[in-house]
């Protein structure tokens, strides 16, 4: 193996040993007695529990969150770009019609009056 690949296994194998050296000391300051935490639901609404399951909950709750909103954000760019297809192409349909009534002008074909607009 050349330096740079060693320099890159060696990084990663003491940054997953400081995640875990991390977890380690967070499991065991928050485990024992005392360490609940109370959680602000409503009015008059606030139960109680330890650490180590909210903290659970609200990494999940982040998640779904996060893919609601990617969804959001895709949908509607989805919708503008159907908005911009539908405008694109009624510009065409605009176009190809003036570009006839010109050839019915030069032909000397008087137009329908305002029967193609629309």
């Amino acid at each position: 193996m050349n330096l740079w690949m060693q320099i890159k296994v060696w990084t990663k194998v003491i940054l997953l040993s400081l995640v875990g050296v991390y977890l380690f000391a967070f499991l065991f300051e928050n485990t024992g007695n005392g360490k609940d935490i109370a959680l602000w639901v409503w009015i008059g609404k606030t139960p109680t529990g330890p650490i180590l399951i909210w903290l659970p909950l609200a990494f999940l709750a982040g998640v779904i969150t996060t893919l609601l909103l990617k969804t959001i954000w895709k949908t509607v760019r989805q919708v503008q770009a159907i908005r911009r297809r539908r405008m694109e192409k009624e510009a065409a349909a605009i176009v190809t019609r003036a570009a006839k009534l010109r050839v019915r002008e030069e032909q000397g074909v008087a137009a329908p009056p305002s029967a193609d607009v629309g």
